[in-house]
């Protein structure tokens, strides 16, 4: 009963998306248009590997999967992420798990 609330490695997942995202990001605004949107694919696909393989070995009721998007949002607003981005990403991972 008490694990269903247990969310610190969903949580911890989620931080460890929004640094990743951040760190690719902010890369991104530096480089031209084109390099840009090529490095924003790369970054989904990675992003999906991620959360595959996350998803391949835990378990997430709707508690630790709203525990692992709060972490996301609030990592990606603190690394400064644009609020339509911050959705979109929100959105993406959440879609996904």
């Amino acid at each position: 009963m008490f694990s269903w609330f247990d969310a610190g490695e969903a949580k911890k997942f989620g931080k460890e998306l929004a640094e990743l995202i951040v760190e690719r990001s902010q890369g991104a605004d530096k480089r031209k248009e084109k390099k840009a949107a090529l490095g924003a694919e790369k970054l989904a696909r990675d992003v999906s590997m991620r959360i595959n393989a996350f998803r391949g070995g835990h378990r997430l009721n709707v508690y630790k999967k709203a525990q692992l998007g709060n972490e996301l949002k609030w990592g990606l607003q603190q690394g400064g992420i644009a609020q339509d981005q911050i959705d979109g990403w929100t959105t993406f991972v959440l879609s996904r798990l």
